[in-house]
């Protein structure tokens, strides 16, 4: 992405993929991360109601 010319970043949204938040984070520092919405949603369906509720109130 900065050899696009992307620079100045302050979050970046991501699909869950671990190599890409690590990437972010290394290349953009400072910058905050958060799974995009719909990802969460499609993960938060794979877990138990008891671990779900736990993550939401975290």
């Amino acid at each position: 992405m900065k050899e696009r010319g992307v620079f100045g970043l302050q979050m970046v949204i991501y699909d869950g993929h671990i190599g890409i938040q690590k990437a972010a984070l290394a290349a953009f520092l400072g910058a905050s991360w958060r799974m995009c919405s719909v990802h969460s949603r499609a993960v938060l369906s794979k877990i138990s109601e008891n671990t779900r509720r736990r993550l939401q109130r975290a």
